[in-house]
């Protein structure tokens, strides 16, 4: 597991050069049946699942860690919730942020992590994990979700979030077929020069798949897989740091904007 390229077949390669610890827990799997003890039987198949499980956590960390250490990013293991925000973290419970490595894009803090989080319960319980890709600003940004169509937070989901008191904004063209647009209320225009014509045909072309939340002072891009493999990280981030050097010229550009627009709705609540 010194280099990791690929994290199944990494995981599957140290399955199999210690299959004979595996095979301890076929043999008490085995000895559970002849004796039937559920008791046996469930420890032995609880074990194994466990020890399997833990192979890929490890084989996953240890591929992040070459990830920062190729970036020139620290790798810090867990994060908390805290320092995130926004509509898409407030999806489902137990979420939890894991193998979080963080560095600088353009002078721009960067933090990448593997986010999790667990919807329904009981049998209908499922773990929804993601990639996340977290760029701070020094200024604030109006609040914006971007909903990729046909995929998990479609309009089809019934728990597709909103943002409290914004508006659903349509744009011109064929936009609207590939991603849901949701804006905090009274930055509509703001919204129009960041999602310019020619953004939006950046969008559909590089950023389909991908769900967007800009929200206080940073952006998140979602890519809901744990990307695990070389060349899908070394693709996916070379998507995200070309969508963030096409944004960042506008989100600077109505940056004045939105904070005149934030002292006014504060004044206007006191």
């Amino acid at each position: 597991m010194q280099k990791v390229k690929n994290v199944n077949q990494t995981a599957y390669a140290y399955i199999k050069k210690y299959w004979f610890i595996f095979l301890i827990f076929v043999i008490f799997f085995c000895f559970g049946l002849f004796r039937k003890s559920f008791d046996i039987i469930q420890l032995s198949l609880i074990l194994l699942i466990l020890v399997i499980i833990f192979i890929f956590i490890l084989a996953q960390g240890k591929f992040m860690k070459q990830v920062a250490s190729a970036l020139g990013f620290q790798y810090l293991g867990h994060g908390a919730m805290e320092t995130v925000s926004g509509q898409l973290f407030k999806i489902g419970y137990s979420q939890r942020i894991f193998n979080v490595m963080s560095g600088f894009y353009n002078d721009l803090p960067l933090r990448i992590y593997n986010y999790e989080t667990s919807i329904g319960f009981g049998k209908n319980r499922q773990n929804y994990n993601y990639t996340v890709f977290e760029i701070t600003y020094p200024y604030k940004l109006p609040h914006v979700l971007l909903i990729s169509r046909g995929g998990f937070l479609s309009d089809s989901y019934p728990g597709n979030p909103r943002i409290p008191g914004g508006v659903q904004i349509n744009l011109e063209g064929d936009f609207y077929k590939y991603f849901s647009l949701y804006a905090e209320n009274d930055f509509e225009l703001e919204v129009f020069r960041i999602f310019t014509p020619d953004n939006m045909v950046q969008l559909i072309d590089k950023g389909r798949g991908f769900n967007f939340e800009f929200c206080d002072n940073k952006l998140y891009i979602f890519q809901h897989i744990i990307i695990s493999t070389k060349e899908k990280m070394a693709s996916v981030y070379k998507t995200v740091t070309e969508l963030s050097d096409m944004l960042t010229p506008h989100l600077k550009e109505i940056s004045d904007d939105v904070d005149t627009m934030n002292r006014v709705i504060r004044d206007s609540k006191t």
